[in-house]
């Protein structure tokens, strides 16, 4: 459901299934923060981050805490945790530079970056307080023409 946009419908049965297996709750969490960034759900998103450690390495818990961060305007923290998100991009791609194939290994990883340089550029912009209307049109021309020499995907785009 998640990877065709059904975040609606894949949060309620990540909920239903955790009422019915809460065991499952481990696994399933990552699927419900996601679904509640993607969808604007904030207090859940904060509910739902609380049961995540604070040392996860998951992409879409990490990402999760960077937007509920740049939500709060919690900038320090937010810049603390895109550097170590950052950083966590960092390994995986390396070791996939070195693999056969490595750049469809390593797509994914370079997109991730791409993500969090233009997160880092909109709340930066966001949170300056000043009239930045030449810069934020530069700005989304850029993510525009990024977003137009990346693979067409459901996923990336």
């Amino acid at each position: 459901m998640m990877r065709q946009g059904e975040f609606t419908s894949a949060l309620m049965h990540a909920n239903g299934l955790q009422v019915e297996k809460p065991d499952w709750m481990r696994r399933l969490n990552a699927f419900r923060v996601e679904a509640a960034w993607r969808l604007g759900q904030w207090s859940e998103l904060e509910l739902y981050l609380k049961n995540e450690s604070s040392s996860s390495k998951k992409w879409d818990v990490n990402l999760g805490r960077l937007l509920l961060a740049a939500k709060q305007k919690d900038f320090e923290g937010f810049l603390n945790r895109l550097n170590k998100v950052r950083s966590g991009q960092m390994g995986p791609l390396s070791t996939a530079s070195l693999e056969q194939g490595s750049y469809q290994r390593g797509y994914e990883y370079i997109v991730r970056l791409h993500m969090l340089q233009e997160l880092e550029e909109g709340v930066r912009l966001l949170l300056s307080h000043k009239d930045q209307s030449d810069a934020a049109q530069s700005m989304l021309n850029s993510w525009q023409a990024r977003i137009e020499l990346s693979q067409e995907s459901f996923r990336t785009q």
